[in-house]
């Protein structure tokens, strides 16, 4: 989502404000995909800082579509935007089940980037607690099941 926001907001925004207007979004369809812009950069995504509770759009799907496509970068990198917006779309605005959530499923059917989503938070425990023994920092790595007592943890640093 961060590579969409770039691409579209990496122009003069008074251009790119008329050219969202001329494709029929309304002004405050406008500053709803700011405020929502905003709110993800400041959030790091699309979960609140504090409570780990998913965010949506206020704009529906078609009007947060017309910005992206009235931007200068969509005539230029259609392909690749085309690619990202067809990975996020269903995403952005689903709240049902895990996706409401930052969490393990196991717990309170949540949702997250740092484990797979079979991973459980006991499981997710006891690796912590071995990379802690290795003084390996769990901040920076993601942990997948590959099947029954295998994991894969993978290291960003």
């Amino acid at each position: 989502m961060f590579v969409l926001f770039q691409l579209i907001y990496s122009q003069d925004m008074e251009t790119l404000r008329t050219s969202v207007l001329a494709a029929g979004v309304s002004d405050d369809e406008w500053r709803q995909m700011l405020a929502y812009s905003a709110a993800v950069f400041q959030n790091c995504g699309n979960y609140k800082s504090f409570g780990d509770t998913k965010f949506v759009p206020e704009l529906d799907l078609d009007s947060f579509k017309k910005i992206v496509y009235a931007s200068e970068h969509y005539a230029i990198q259609k392909d690749t935007i085309d690619t990202i917006l067809s990975e996020i779309e269903g995403v952005i605005y689903n709240e049902e089940e895990p996706f409401a959530r930052i969490g393990f499923r196991d717990e309170n059917n949540g949702t997250t980037s740092y484990y797979s989503s079979d991973i459980t938070k006991e499981e997710a425990k006891s690796i912590d607690e071995w990379c802690q023994q290795l003084k390996i920092s769990p901040l920076n790595t993601r942990l997948f099941k590959l099947k029954e007592n295998e994991y894969e943890l993978k290291i960003a640093s």
